[in-house]
């Protein structure tokens, strides 16, 4: 099978119009040359949908509806974006036009979804370290689909689980509940029939619980008020002895004369005395006095009349509490006239006995009304869980019924998902045994051409119930086998990734005979482009028809070069405003192809801004092939393109880019000097002007390379501008020098 034309129409980059783009390749190999965002890939979702009626980027961007990614945002709603594409298949032509959104009949080719290769598919082989080995080897070889329903499977088996376990917890509470109110029923009828015999259910029953309560607080209320009139008897007593002892104190201290004259008297004379200590006659009458005497005296006197003073102060706080236990006592007088006609009896001398008399009964009396209330409560208790019991049980039966149906839920998945787990093993587990491995090892070794890692055999034991695979090589030299995922580079993991998808494309050879790769040199690294392009055209000379995407101009050229010029249709994807509507859209046009190296250094800067340091080096060794190619052209270098592995960055220094520009522009001598030294100087550039030899420091073991870091690729592109800078201005600004050099 392969591909004559085409149509493509309101897909993805291509806006709708009457007359569909139409790209014709007459089952000749396809080029596709075109930088990021211009529609390449977009080329090749719409070929890949064409054909296999899917598209892996929806995967791999996690997209839902696959018609709204497939769908041009300038289409109306009355738009029918489609795909037509021709072919030839066993001498016969035929045409599969794919209609978005409605039932097509296009003939079904079994595996051909296998021969659209995308370089993200072998990205993410390689560094998806998250995924376990089976789930990487399960994506590379596009069993996406089985990934995902295993997913969704194994989180409706996770869902199914939880909710069992849910509601088995849910039944065993449930039991838990009932035995507990079962306890309490029977603890309740034991105090029940203790308290009140065996007939305790007809007991209580006329009592009115309001009622009693009721009755209750009138009696609690009058047994307060007694008790409370008891109290303040009491304490008024105590007052009224206190009171009496004050006046039975006073009366032994003898002073009668007004309190406060007294003190002030006394106060004036000690002051006097304390003053004169040589007095000997009286101050007042003149009679002889003996000083310590009359001290003596006048402090004993103080000292007695300030207990008056105090017990004087005492008499009056009892006198006002007094007042107060009068007051409370009125108003409790007033609380008793409500069980009491005859009020006289607390008036008297017998109140105290009668006061004690009434507490006694009326106390009791509480007591039985209280416990009449707490069997009554005890009674509606035990009714209540009567009642509760009824319910759960019945609860309890319909979470029997959820649990039998949520258990057999559960372990119907359990199995099918077992099942499928089985099933989906078999299936990875035949891929790769159907898959040759010494072609496998064929293609590895041809595009790494790398002699101190060439490959002996592969081997690779995928262990169905663990979902384990074992990935080994043997490496030559080496006596043991080597862990390939540890032991290989990310670069020779790509070239391994590649290699197992094109020794799948050619179990199918028989019936599909073209192999679609998205930009094949970002699916290894571009120091093997040159031993890619030398595999490629041995794909070609075996019959293969080749569709090829890239955003790497040097490789396009050199492809292009290698193969014969009758035997490819070169195109380019760019953008432009085809309607003059001010929309831009995918164009493919084998026009004139202009490579601007400031183009690739604003992608080196992008990529470096957002981390991505491998993709902004990429970049940056883009910009520097394209100057070099342009002042090539500009100064008429001649660059042998038949010898594969020399040409690029080295083959332009080997064929003396430098000393042809030195002669060319020999007043410029010194700063060509200068410009090319910095590039040699530079780690990165420097290998790539060597063309990566292979070395310890640059290549493997994988644990020992050194890697770029952040300011290093600052620093190279900056380095890249400057020489791309004056390069530009020397074969574009500046005349050749006349002078003779």
């Amino acid at each position: 099978m392969k591909i004559k034309t085409v149509k493509i129409n309101g897909i993805r980059g291509f806006q709708y119009h009457e007359a569909p783009h139409v790209i014709s390749l007459d089952c000749n190999h396809f080029f596709l040359f075109g930088e990021n965002g211009t529609g390449k890939f977009s080329f090749f979702d719409a070929l890949e949908w064409g054909l296999t009626g899917d598209v892996n980027e929806t995967r791999v961007r996690k997209v839902g509806s696959k018609q709204e990614y497939l769908r041009n945002k300038f289409c109306l709603p009355g738009d029918e974006p489609y795909v037509e594409v021709k072919y030839k298949n066993n001498s016969k032509e035929a045409t599969c036009k794919r209609i978005l959104g409605r039932q097509n009949d296009c003939e079904i080719i079994e595996g051909i979804e296998n021969n659209f290769i995308d370089s993200k598919r072998i990205e993410e082989f390689v560094i998806d370290t998250k995924q376990s080995l089976w789930n990487r080897f399960a994506r590379l070889l596009g069993f996406d689909s089985l990934i995902k329903f295993e997913e969704q499977l194994k989180r409706l088996r996770n869902k199914a689980k939880n909710e069992y376990e849910s509601i088995k917890e849910k039944l065993n509470e449930k039991r838990k509940q009932i035995r507990d109110i079962e306890e309490e029923i029977k603890n309740l009828e034991l105090r029940l029939k203790k308290e009140l015999g065996e007939n305790w259910k007809s007991q209580l029953v006329d009592k009115d619980k309001q009622g009693l309560l009721e009755t209750l607080n009138k009696l609690r209320e009058k047994e307060e008020a007694l008790k409370n009139f008891e109290k303040t008897f009491i304490e008024k007593n105590n007052l009224k002895t206190q009171l009496n002892n004050i006046e039975s104190t006073k009366e032994m201290l003898k002073i009668s004369t007004n309190e406060i004259q007294i003190s002030r008297v006394i106060n004036e004379a000690l002051n006097y005395f304390y003053q004169k200590e040589d007095i000997n006659k009286c101050p007042v009458c003149g009679q002889p006095i003996v000083y310590k005497q009359v001290l003596k005296r006048l402090e004993t006197l103080k000292k007695d009349l300030d207990k008056i003073i105090s017990l004087d102060n005492q008499k009056e706080i009892l006198n006002k509490k007094l007042s107060d236990l009068d007051l409370k006592e009125n108003e409790l007088k007033k609380k008793l006239q409500k069980y009491y006609k005859d009020m006289s009896i607390f008036e008297n001398s017998e109140k105290s006995n009668f006061i004690k008399y009434e507490i006694g009964p009326t106390s009791i009396e509480v007591r039985k009304l209280e416990k009449q209330i707490f069997l009554l409560e005890e009674k509606g208790r035990y009714m209540k869980s009567i009642d509760d019991l009824e319910k759960q049980e019945e609860d309890l039966k319909q979470l029997k019924n959820q649990h039998y149906l949520k258990k057999k839920i559960y372990e119907d998945i359990d199995k099918f998902y077992t099942l499928y787990l089985t099933k989906y093993g078999k299936t990875i587990q035949e891929e790769l045994e159907r898959i040759s491995k010494s072609e496998v090892t064929n293609v590895y070794n041809e595009i790494t051409q790398a002699k101190n890692q060439f490959i002996e055999y592969i081997e690779i034991k995928p262990n169905i119930e663990n979902h384990e695979i074992t990935f080994k090589l043997k490496i030559r030299g080496k006596e043991e086998l080597v862990d390939a995922i540890t032991f290989l580079s990310t670069g020779h993991l790509r070239c391994l990734g590649f290699a197992l998808l094109i020794a799948r494309v050619k179990l199918n050879s028989s019936n599909v005979n073209f192999i679609a790769i998205d930009d094949p040199i970002y699916s290894v690294d571009h120091e093997r482009r040159y031993f890619l392009i030398k595999y490629l055209r041995k794909l070609a000379n075996e019959g293969y028809q080749l569709i090829i995407t890239t955003s790497d101009r040097t490789f396009f050229d050199i492809i292009r070069h290698q193969f014969n010029g009758n035997s490819f249709n070169a195109y380019k994807a760019f953008l432009d405003d085809y309607t003059g509507l001010g929309t831009q859209e995918a164009i493919l046009g084998s026009v004139k192809i202009k490579g601007w190296p400031n183009n690739y250094i604003e992608k080196a800067e992008e990529h470096l801004e957002n981390k991505d340091l491998r993709a902004a080096a990429l970049y940056s060794r883009l910009a520097l092939e394209t100057v070099f190619s342009m002042a090539a052209k500009k100064i008429k270098l001649e660059v042998p393109y038949d010898e594969v592995e020399k040409i690029g960055i080295k083959g332009f220094k080997d064929a003396g880019l430098k000393k042809k520009l030195e002669k060319v522009y020999c007043d410029k001598l010194k700063e060509i000097d200068r410009q090319f030294q910095r590039l040699s100087d530079n780690r990165y550039f420097g290998h790539l002007l060597n063309s990566f030899p292979l070395s310890q420091e640059v290549h493997f073991p994988h644990d020992s390379r050194i890697s770029y870091g952040y300011d290093e690729i600052r620093d190279l592109i900056d380095i890249l501008k400057d020489f791309t800078d004056f390069l530009l201005n020397l074969i574009n600004g500046n005349k050749r020098s006349r002078t003779n050099c």
